[in-house]
C-alpha cells in the first residue's frame, strides 16, 4: 500500500462521478472485491449509454483503475498533469460542452415556473 493505492480509490470516485456507477458492483461484498482484483472496469460506453466524457478523461480514469501499481500514476502531481493536459478545446470536448450546456438549458426550462 502507497500513494498509488490512494490514486486507485480516487480513479473509483471519479469513475462513478463521471459515470453515476462504481467501476465494480458484485451481487456481494466477496464478489465485489474480487472484480476489484480481477476484472477491469467498463468501459464508460457501457458504464453510460450516452457517453459524452472524452475520451483522454476516460484514459486517465483507466489508467488510475490499472490493477498493476506500476501501471497506475506513480503520484497525484503526475495524475493532475494528465487532468491539466485534457485540451477543452478539440472537437470531442467541444461537443461534450455543447451537449452539456444544452442539458443544463432544458433542466432550467423544466424547473422554471411558469
Amino acid at each position: 500500500m502507497d500513494a498509488r493505492s490512494d490514486i486507485y480509490s480516487l480513479g473509483c470516485v471519479m469513475y462513478e462521478a463521471l459515470t453515476g456507477k462504481p467501476p465494480f458492483l458484485g451481487e456481494n461484498v466477496v464478489k465485489t472485491i474480487l472484480m476489484h482484483l480481477n476484472e477491469p472496469p467498463r468501459k464508460f460506453d457501457d458504464a453510460l449509454p450516452q457517453n459524452t466524457i472524452p475520451s483522454e478523461v476516460e484514459d486517465i480514469v483507466m489508467k488510475c483503475l490499472a490493477k498493476l501499481p506500476p501501471e497506475r500514476y506513480q503520484s497525484v502531481d503526475e495524475l493532475k498533469e494528465a487532468l491539466e493536459s485534457v485540451d477543452l478545446h478539440t472537437s470531442e470536448s467541444r461537443k461534450v460542452l455543447i451537449r452539456n450546456k444544452q442539458r443544463r438549458n432544458k433542466l432550467r426550462q423544466l424547473l422554471t415556473p411558469v
